[in-house]
């Protein structure tokens, strides 16, 4: 007498969860053509589980490893921004974002200073007053975002370069090698 394996084996039951309620039991292959790779599935006796996570579900519902996570599902770890693949010299000359070098930082304290010069002048001698004037508060805003751009790159906030002589040490400190919370390192990039 023969006997078919097949129906003695035990076949694995599944469940899943959709809108708090539960389905199941499935077969396999009943179950793959109810869900998605997101769905809550169980085998009998184990706990839920999302269902690209259960080992024989995996070939049905590829891993997302290669997708970018939503930052919610991240632990709150600081990630690297991306590398830029070409950064031009004066890159946002307005923002307060991001890590500059010292070179950068001092061409755009001289760009301020011969500047600052040029309206105080105008100024003085009365030609341009409301021109330089109005002028001057873009340049101090560029140089305030300068400022903040040099203290990230020494991984410091942007509020120390109000820190006086702080702005002579930032001409002159070495920024922080490798990625900090401010960004990349700008001589890598």
């Amino acid at each position: 007498m023969a006997i078919n394996l097949q129906k003695t084996l035990v076949q694995d039951e599944y469940y899943y969860l959709k809108d708090g309620n539960e389905f199941g039991p499935f077969d396999l292959m009943s179950l793959i053509k109810q869900i998605s790779g997101d769905t809550l599935v169980r085998k009998t006796g184990c706990e839920l589980l999302p269902a690209r996570k259960i080992p024989e579900l995996q070939n049905f519902f590829p891993s997302q490893a290669n997708a970018n996570p939503k930052v919610d599902d991240q632990p709150n770890v600081w990630q690297p921004s991306p590398p830029l693949n070409k950064k031009s010299f004066f890159n946002n000359l307005f923002s307060f974002n991001g890590r500059i070098k010292r070179k950068e930082y001092g061409i755009s304290v001289a760009i301020f200073l011969v500047l600052y010069y040029i309206f105080f002048f105008l100024i003085l001698e009365g030609s341009g007053t409301v021109l330089a004037s109005i002028l001057f508060i873009p340049l101090f805003w560029f140089m305030l975002a300068k400022g903040a751009q040099r203290c990230h790159d020494c991984g410091n906030s942007g509020w120390f370069q109000l820190i006086p002589f702080y702005v002579v040490y930032l001409l002159f400190a070495e920024g922080t090698n490798g990625p900090n919370e401010y960004g990349n390192n700008p001589g890598n990039i």
